[in-house]
């Protein structure tokens, strides 16, 4: 999850000391859990991770990961669920998600997520509304993530409403098919009859470097 908002770097630097006193004087239910920060990575003067419990009842090996990105004037925030069950003391919840044949890289997931999350803060610019980026990657509010070498599966919904007018959004690159869209059609003819839906265009595009396929359809939603 990532937030973003605009900050002058004062703001910035008082919202991570606050933050870091609080989390450092976090109570937890059961003692046994304590601390409640339970690490900090400093990664720059700009970027900081913390690694503390997800809140004061949930045992002390169910935790978040929580990033801090100054960049181009914004601030971002970027959190992910873990679970870290390598300390003796939660031995027995262990034991019991193993009974439970719960897979073993799923106890034990916070040092892939706290790779995943320095690579993700890594790419994260901050970003004008009115700048388009050159590279490729994926804007979001604020903000830009570049891409790397590597494909990185990307679900995306972007809202955007106002009093008379909404619009909705989605990209998915993680739905790949051996067809196409439009050998697809069959099966999307089938659904836009049921809904009242009917077809303004479609056919193959051409955009830049991709040979792609469209299809616009216009109905009424209830």
């Amino acid at each position: 999850r990532i937030t973003s908002k605009r900050l002058y770097p004062p703001a910035f630097a008082q919202r991570i000391r606050l933050r870091e006193e609080e989390l450092n004087n976090s109570p937890t239910v059961d003692p046994k859990d304590l601390p409640f920060l339970k690490q900090v990575y400093r990664i720059d003067s700009n970027t900081i991770i913390f690694d503390r419990n997800e809140n004061a009842s949930v045992p002390g090996f169910g935790r978040v990961l929580e990033g801090h990105l100054y960049n181009n004037g914004v601030a971002f925030m970027v959190t992910t669920d873990i679970t870290e069950l390598s300390d003796p003391k939660y031995a027995e919840y262990k034991a019991m998600y193993a009974n439970s044949r719960t897979p073993e890289d799923t106890l034990n997931n916070k040092l892939q997520n706290l790779a995943e999350m320095k690579s993700l803060l890594s790419r994260l610019k901050g970003r004008k509304d009115d700048e388009v980026p050159v590279q490729a990657g994926i804007c979001i509010p604020e903000g830009f993530i570049y891409d790397t070498d590597t494909i990185s599966k990307d679900v995306i919904k972007l809202v955007y409403n106002s009093d008379d007018f909404g619009l909705i959004i989605d990209t998915n690159n993680t739905l790949r098919k051996d067809d196409t869209l439009l050998e697809r059609a069959a099966g999307a003819n089938a659904l836009l009859i049921n809904i009242g839906a009917h077809t303004l265009k479609k056919g193959a595009v051409k955009l830049p470097g991709i040979n792609a396929e469209e299809w616009l359809v216009k109905g009424k939603q209830v």
